[in-house]
């Protein structure tokens, strides 16, 4: 008898936190320096090493090479970190070989930014860099026990069409919202359209209304209650 040689498939990741800078209320640099906290925070508790797909450079070169494809298989070591619209900091040279550099002021010599600018109508097929990186967000997301989306808007087509066609059932994922400033266990009014997306898009994924900068247990409720009714649907 020969043996099997399909692979099995691979092991479920235990949980998939899916940010973006800001949300709507909130000033861009308050937004981005808590959600920097919660990424730091969130790394270091996982135990792993981030991983955005710059391998580390044996010649000390200030130029580093760029590998998106594979990023997930470097769990549980590393923590791959998908930068869905790109970076600052990547290139594109005139060959067409990408590369990532530490700079934060872009000039003319160094190639074309690998970045999508923020637009409500972002096209995700025409850059091999960010077609790569949507494959990863793909199987990330279908490999995910939990997906908890955190300060986004939902304006994103792209996205809600990658959850809804790789997350099931769709009760593992939770999205934040904006909580109320007196009764933070209550969306804030100003939510209701983001949450009207939820439920006609996402069925049942969970809501959970935090605010961000409050404290270190914001919107711990709300996950606590998420992941209890996974626990309790065997979706663990």
């Amino acid at each position: 008898m020969r043996p099997s040689t399909s692979m099995p498939p691979p092991p479920r990741i235990r949980g998939f936190w899916l940010a973006r800078r800001c949300r709507t209320g909130q000033p861009t640099g308050v937004c981005h320096d808590e959600l920097r906290h919660y990424r730091r925070d969130a790394i270091r508790r996982s135990g792993g090493l981030p991983d955005w797909g710059q391998p580390p450079s044996l010649d000390h070169s200030s130029e580093t090479a760029l590998v998106i494809p594979g990023l997930l298989a470097g769990l549980p070591r590393y923590v791959p970190v998908l930068h869905l619209h790109g970076r600052v900091g990547w290139f594109r040279r005139d060959d067409g070989r990408v590369y990532a550099a530490d700079v934060v002021r872009h000039q003319a010599g160094f190639g074309v930014p690998v970045v999508m600018l923020p637009d409500p109508d972002k096209v995700y097929d025409q850059d091999d860099v960010i077609i790569a990186m949507w494959r990863e967000f793909s199987q990330a997301l279908a490999r995910a026990k939990r997906v908890f989306v955190l300060g986004h808007s939902l304006n994103d087509q792209y996205l809600l069409r990658a959850l809804v066609q790789n997350v099931q059932p769709l009760d593992r994922i939770a999205v934040s919202v904006l909580a109320d400033e007196q009764d933070r266990l209550r969306p804030d009014p100003s939510a209701a359209p983001v949450i009207a997306k939820i439920t006609q898009v996402l069925g049942n994924a969970a809501v959970v209304p935090m605010r961000f900068g409050a404290g270190a247990d914001e919107g711990f409720v709300g996950i606590r209650t998420w992941t209890e009714k996974l626990d309790g649907d065997g979706l663990t």
